[in-house]
């Protein structure tokens, strides 16, 4: 077992300890052939007699002791999420250039096997072949093609499953994440994620003085963040907090979480409003669980940047989190919530004068 060392925070949680996804209980054991050991097939279980055959789990072992364990399908290992993040990226620009994977195979003299890995994360990519690719899709500045290849983790680092991204087009590669999803789990106890915000809600941040968009630049739709019901499955678990906080004042949070109603009645987007009964404390003010090519990446958009986590650790601790909060909700309650805050919003809209 690894012991975890918990943040502060953690601790309230109860965590103390943590067991890597490789050794959990049942995993998979690889049967290997004993020195002096000889196969026996089972009589009328199907299987192969011969001494210089592999031994299967329908075989017995001579002279050894043979423990039968449940067998669990291993896991992939986790990728870097800089890995993920460019793989992402690179796929999002060779869409937005209307290139497939082949014409870029053809092009960078790699088989097309090697691309597709390359956009999945399936495979480590290489500095050198992020660079053409990234000059072949039309990027000509040395700075921002730097930047994007320091996001490649060096396989060495200790550190290298937690990346921050502040850099020029950080939120470019936020909405590439995004699209490429195939499910986003948010939690929130303070502003509402991006993609589940009215132009309304948006502006009004941007005018309070909310950190805008690092490097944003004005790009194809591919750089847009997508929008719930454009494909992936969207979930969003909402701290009550939230809906008793007017920003933009009471009539533009009114259609804000009458926008939330239509998501949820439409059935584009789960959403459950946290009970303020709930007991679980909560691990980040928000957080964003995204399953992307296989992958499992989170992502908590911050003031100043993006930080992503992946593979084993406290990522695994936020997803045992994620699920205890999304069990303590109910759908029906959560439709209830926020109706009740939206028709208490547009009663203190109405007392309030109209602006011309």
């Amino acid at each position: 077992m690894l012991t975890y060392a918990p943040r502060p925070e953690l601790r309230a949680f109860g965590v103390s300890s943590y067991i890597p996804h490789g050794e959990r209980p049942g995993a998979r054991l690889i049967p290997v052939r004993l020195p002096g050991a000889r196969a026996r097939r089972q009589p009328g279980v199907p299987g192969t007699s011969s001494p210089s055959s592999p031994i299967t789990s329908h075989e017995t072992i001579e002279g050894a002791r043979v423990l039968s364990l449940p067998t669990v399908p291993a896991a992939l290992p986790s990728p870097p999420p800089g890995d993920i993040v460019v793989g992402a990226y690179l796929r999002t620009l060779r869409r937005d250039s209307n290139r497939t994977a082949v014409d870029i195979a053809k092009v960078l003299h790699l088989s097309l096997s090697a691309v597709s890995q390359m956009e999945r994360a399936a495979s480590p990519l290489a500095p050198s072949r992020v660079r053409a690719m990234l000059r072949l899709y039309g990027l000509r500045d040395e700075g921002e093609i730097t930047v994007i290849q320091r996001l490649l983790a060096d396989p060495r680092d200790p550190q290298r499953f937690r990346m921050f991204d502040n850099a020029r087009g950080a939120y470019d590669r936020l909405a590439a994440i995004q699209r490429s999803a195939t499910t986003l789990r948010s939690y929130t106890s303070y502003l509402l994620p991006r993609p589940y915000r009215t132009p309304g809600y948006d502006q009004a941040l941007r005018q309070s003085g909310a950190p805008r968009d690092v490097g944003a630049r004005r790009a194809p739709l591919g750089h847009v963040p997508p929008r719930p019901g454009d494909g992936a499955h969207f979930t969003l678990l909402l701290d009550e907090a939230v809906l008793r906080r007017p920003i933009g004042g009471h009539r533009v949070m009114a259609c804000q979480l009458e926008y939330l109603l239509e998501l949820m009645e439409a059935e584009r987007a789960r959403i459950l409003v946290v009970p303020p009964t709930n007991e679980i404390p909560p691990l980040e003010p928000s957080i964003t669980e995204v399953a992307v090519h296989g992958h499992r990446l989170y992502v908590a958009d911050q003031p100043v940047g993006i930080e992503y986590r992946s593979g084993d650790g406290y990522p695994q601790i936020l997803r045992d989190w994620l699920n205890e909060v999304e069990r303590a909700c109910a759908a029906s309650d959560s439709h209830d919530r926020i109706t009740r805050a939206r028709d208490a919003l547009w009663s203190r809209a109405a007392a309030e004068p109209v602006v011309r």
